[in-house]
């Protein structure tokens, strides 16, 4: 019994290194061969544990897996396909859209930031203001009517005052009576029902 635990926790042990050398890589161009390391790792670790007798393993709040969990299960469901392993996964329906949506709002969060940083300086060189202004225009044209005072207001909330001001300025007399007379407070009624949702889930 102790020989058979000191086998399997040294076989471990390529794991727990793999896992660390994920944690660093993670959001890195060579991530992937990190990750192609621990699926490796972990898969030697579970053949070594099945190779003397069936192995049940319990994921517990799998709703709140992320990506690269996910990713790993679905390696080992694959690549040990007829070994006498089984694996069981409980989650809560209720709550993995939460979990969904959390991890979403990290990659936007990732995005925007490489958006603020790599492209927005591109835009400033390369496009002229007139440009720049046929891009708005064209959004405009283009996102349904019924979103416009929504996606304003996403972009209000997150601009400083003089940005506010300077956005108003260039929109049309008639959207800014529009956004005044209502649209501000549909816009905060419907994104504090949102947020209440979210934080009660």
């Amino acid at each position: 019994m102790l020989a058979g635990a000191a086998s399997t926790a040294l076989a471990m042990q390529p794991v727990a290194q793999t896992l660390g050398e994920l944690s660093a890589f993670l959001g890195r161009p060579d991530a992937a061969a990190a990750r192609f390391r621990l699926h490796q790792a972990v898969l030697a670790w579970l053949r070594h544990a099945t190779a003397t007798g069936p192995v049940a393993v319990l994921l517990d709040d799998l709703h709140q897996a992320d990506t690269e969990t996910l990713a790993l299960l679905e390696t080992v469901a694959t690549g040990l396909a007829g070994s006498p392993l089984l694996l069981m996964a409980a989650y809560r329906p209720a709550e993995a859209g939460v979990s969904a949506l959390t991890e979403h709002r990290a990659a936007l969060l990732e995005h925007l930031h490489d958006e603020e940083e790599y492209i927005l300086p591109l835009i400033e060189e390369h496009l002229t203001v007139a440009e720049w202004a046929r891009l708005g225009q064209r959004f405009a044209e283009e996102v349904p009517k019924d979103k416009l005072l929504f996606f304003l207001g996403m972009i209000l909330e997150d601009a400083d005052p003089a940005e506010r001001q300077a956005m108003m300025a260039n929109l049309p007399a008639p959207a800014r009576f529009v956004w005044r007379a209502f649209g501000q407070r549909q816009f905060r009624r419907r994104v504090s029902k949102i947020r209440a949702g979210l934080e009660r889930s």
